[in-house]
C-alpha cells in the first residue's frame, strides 16, 4: 500500500503543528518549523497538504491572542502559503485538478441514488463504477475525461463518500458533532493554551479535517488513529466540567481502539497468507498458491482486488470456471473494470461471443483510457471479423492520448497500426 503524496502532506501538516512550541514566546520556531512543512509538501507537489496546513495556520493566527505585533508578517506566510497552492493546483496539475473534479460529479450523481439511507457500508466502488460507466455511455468516450477517468476506490472527500455510503442525515450528523466540539475547544483554548498546547492541538486536528475534503486520509489507519485520538482529546478538554462524561468518552474511546486492533490483526493475518500465495505463484509453485489463497479467502471472502489475484492464478492452472465464479463476484461486489476484462478473455476463449463482447465493452467504457483494456475488444472484434469494428477500435488506439509513455502502449499503437495496413491492403 503506497502513502500518497496528498495524505503524506496533510500528514506532515499536522506533525508540523504538534512539534510548534507551546509558549507563545518562541515564535521564531513557528516560522522555522512553518517553512519545513510548506518546503516538504512542495517537494511532494502536495497541493492539499499545503492547503490544510493554509486554513489550520489561519485558525492558529486568529485565535493568538498576542499576535499584534506579529500580525504583518503572519498573514504574509498565509497569503505566500495560499499562493503555492493556487500556483500548483491550477498550472502544474491541472489535470489531476479537473480529475478530481470529475470524480465528485459522479459522486453526486450516486449519492442521488440513496440520499437518505445510503447504498450501504463498502458499496462506494461498486455505485461509483456504474455512474463512470453510464457517464462514458452517455457522453462517448472521446472527450477530455477519457484519461482521467480510473479505477477509483475513494471519492476525494471523506465525507462525501460517508454520505453516500451511509446516507446525507448520518453523515451530517458526524460533520456536526465534530464542527461543534471544534468550535467550544477553541473557544476554552485560551485557558489551555499555556499548559496543554491546546491551539497545536486543535490546529493539527483542523489540518486533517480539511485534508480530509480533499483527498482520503481515513483510508491510512495511522492517519485515522492520530485524528480520533486528537478529537477525543479535545472532548475530554471540552467535557472538563463534566466528569460521567469525560468517563463515557473514555469507554467509547477504549472501546474503538480494541476493536481497532482486533481488526486490523484479523486483516494483517488474511493479507500476510495473501502475499505468500503471490509469492508462491510468482516462483512457480500453484498448487502451493492456491492452498494459502483457499486459507487468506476466509477473511477476504469480500475483497475484490483479492478475488481478482485469485481468479488469474486459477486461471492460470486452468480451473476456468472457479475463476468465473470470483470474477463474477467481483462484478457484483464492486464493478471492477478488471473483472470484466478478464471475464472477456474466458467467454472469448470459449466462443460465447456476445458475452466476451459485453464484458469488454463494459470494461472499456469504465476506463476509456485503458490501452490494454481497448486493444483487447480491438482483438475480440478480429476475432468475430466483424471489419467495421475492426477499423473503428483500430483507429482509436491509434489515435488515443498516452497518459504514461511505455513500451507497451508503443507496442498496442504498432499493433493496431498494422492491423489497420492489412485491412487497406487486403481491399
Amino acid at each position: 500500500m503506497n502513502y500518497n503524496s496528498s495524505v503524506a502532506g496533510i500528514v506532515i501538516a499536522a506533525l508540523g503543528f504538534l512539534i510548534f512550541p507551546e509558549k507563545g514566546q518562541q515564535k521564531v520556531y513557528v516560522y522555522v518549523i512553518s517553512g519545513i512543512v510548506i518546503t516538504l509538501n512542495c517537494y511532494l507537489e502536495s497541493r492539499v497538504g499545503l492547503l490544510s496546513f493554509g486554513v489550520a495556520f489561519c485558525v492558529y493566527t486568529l485565535t493568538d491572542r498576542t499576535a499584534a505585533s506579529l500580525k504583518t508578517s503572519r498573514f504574509t506566510l498565509i497569503l505566500f502559503i495560499f499562493f503555492i497552492v493556487s500556483a500548483i493546483t491550477f498550472t502544474d496539475k491541472y489535470s489531476s485538478t479537473q480529475g478530481r473534479v470529475f470524480i465528485w460529479e459522479n459522486c453526486w450523481r450516486a449519492l442521488a441514488r440513496a440520499p437518505v439511507t445510503g447504498v450501504g457500508m463498502d458499496k462506494f466502488r461498486r455505485v461509483y463504477n456504474r455512474e463512470q460507466y453510464d457517464w462514458f455511455v452517455r457522453n462517448g468516450l472521446e472527450n477530455k475525461h477519457s484519461l482521467q477517468a480510473g479505477n477509483n476506490y475513494y471519492a476525494f472527500n471523506e465525507w462525501l463518500q460517508l454520505a453516500i455510503e451511509v446516507g446525507l442525515p448520518l453523515a451530517g450528523a458526524a460533520f456536526l458533532i465534530i464542527f461543534i466540539v471544534s468550535v467550544l475547544c477553541l473557544r476554552i483554548s485560551g485557558k489551555l493554551n499555556d499548559k496543554e498546547g491546546a491551539r497545536q492541538k486543535i490546529c493539527a486536528f483542523i489540518s486533517i479535517l480539511t485534508g480530509s475534503f480533499f483527498s482520503y486520509p481515513f483510508y491510512y489507519f495511522p492517519t485515522l488513529l492520530l485524528f480520533i485520538c486528537l478529537f477525543f482529546w479535545m472532548m475530554y478538554a471540552v467535557l472538563e466540567d463534566y466528569r460521567f462524561a469525560r468517563k463515557v468518552s473514555y469507554v467509547v474511546a477504549a472501546v474503538l481502539l480494541i476493536y481497532a486492533v482486533k481488526l486490523i490483526y484479523a486483516n494483517m493475518s488474511a493479507y500476510i497468507v495473501w502475499g505468500r500465495a503471490e509469492n508462491e505463484n510468482y516462483e512457480g509453485h500453484t498448487m502451493k498458491s492456491l492452498e494459502e489463497f483457499r486459507r487468506a479467502e476466509k477473511k477476504l471472502y469480500n475483497n475484490s482486488d483479492f478475488l481478482i489475484s485469485y481468479a488469474t492464478v486459477l486461471i492460470e492452472s486452468m480451473q476456468v470456471d472457479s475463476a468465473v465464479m470470483k470474477l463474477q463476484k467481483v462484478v457484483t461486489l464492486s464493478g471492477d473494470y478488471r473483472a470484466s476484462e478478464l471475464l472477456g478473455d474466458i467467454f472469448l476463449m470459449k466462443r460465447q461471443y456476445e458475452v466476451s463482447k459485453s464484458c469488454l465493452e463494459k470494461a472499456v467504457y469504465l476506463i476509456p483510457g485503458k490501452f490494454e483494456t481497448t486493444y483487447k475488444l480491438l482483438s475480440y472484434y478480429v476475432a468475430v471479423h466483424d471489419t467495421t469494428e475492426v477499423i473503428f477500435w483500430a483507429e482509436r488506439i491509434v489515435s488515443m492520448n498516452e497518459k504514461i509513455p511505455s513500451q507497451h502502449v508503443k507496442m498496442y499503437k504498432q499493433n493496431a497500426l498494422s492491423i489497420l495496413n492489412e485491412i487497406v491492403h487486403r481491399h
